[in-house]
């Protein structure tokens, strides 16, 4: 196995706001125009998107990701995949000296602590915050014109106050009869978005974010795979990552097996005993699942 991390932090210098913006958000262009490839070699892992992200005494775009290429023997296949992608990080942004840009590739050695550059304050316990996701096909990534329209739509997010993170889906097997979406075989990177808000903050205020994520965010998101002729989706989501609130969700988080799953759900539960929102069944029963429609 070979591991591959990053760290980019791209200052916001005054009068330079602009330039900092474009060099972002062309680094995390590049970055999934690379994911084919990335996925040919067994590459799966995360990597964070951090606007204004304050570090000691600057401000700063901060771009971190963290893969690992299973099967990889040595380094070298790594190494040339990304150096093209590199070359044009020290030119843009600054070479490993300036402290700017910390790449590494390496056999399996602990390097768990490369991600600890980033500070936070959560406490285990829980925060004040949504998620949304979706996954994002090959077919997707795999065009100029496709990686665009992904660049676009995380910006628009990001601009939106969305917290912004990738996962890079390894491929797997030939496909197996399961529970699974079906999307996730076409799948090269899972995007979760989490929105936040402060605490004390009004219900009302709750309900602002909420509308953000499922009206607007996700939205934008599954945009990136449809099907104009159909006017349908043509991806997914991870429902442990996944907005609760989104329209047609049973499509969403299971696809093609949702009627299947659903009789399964009725022949060993007809009482719906195992209820959560959104699962399996769960438009059966009110928002608090405590009545059951007739």
């Amino acid at each position: 196995m070979v591991q591959y991390a990053l760290n980019v932090s791209i200052p916001i210098l005054p009068n330079k706001v602009g330039t900092a913006n474009n060099t972002y958000w062309e680094l995390v262009n590049r970055w999934h125009t690379l994911a084919p490839a990335v996925n040919d070699l067994g590459g799966s892992g995360y990597y964070n998107f951090v606007t204004n992200f304050q570090l000691p005494g600057i401000t700063a775009h901060v771009f971190v990701g963290y893969l690992f290429f299973f099967g990889q023997k040595d380094t070298k296949g790594v190494a040339k995949l990304f150096k093209p992608f590199h070359d044009w990080l020290y030119k843009a942004v600054g070479t490993p000296e300036s402290g700017l840009v910390s790449p590494l590739i390496s056999p399996p050695v602990p390097a768990t602590n490369y991600l600890g550059t980033m500070p936070t304050t959560f406490d285990g316990q829980g925060g004040n915050s949504i998620l949304g996701s979706r996954l994002l096909s090959r077919e997707l990534l795999s065009t100029p014109s496709g990686v665009q329209n992904a660049t676009d739509a995380l910006r628009y997010i990001d601009y939106m106050g969305g917290f912004l993170l990738g996962h890079y889906v390894a491929p797997g097997p030939k496909p197996v009869d399961s529970a699974v979406h079906s999307a996730w075989r076409k799948a090269i990177t899972h995007i979760i978005i989490s929105n936040e808000w402060a605490q004390g903050d009004s219900f009302e205020r709750q309900d602002e974010f909420k509308h953000l994520m499922s009206d607007l965010m996700v939205p934008r998101l599954k945009s990136l795979d449809y099907d104009p002729k159909t006017g349908t989706q043509t991806m997914g989501a991870y429902p442990n990552e996944a907005d609760k609130g989104e329209l047609n969700w049973q499509d969403s988080f299971w696809g093609e097996k949702y009627g299947r799953l659903k009789k399964i759900k009725a022949k060993y539960d007809p009482k719906g005993v195992f209820w959560c929102r959104p699962c399996v069944g769960s438009e059966d029963w009110d928002l608090d699942g405590i009545c059951k429609f007739t």
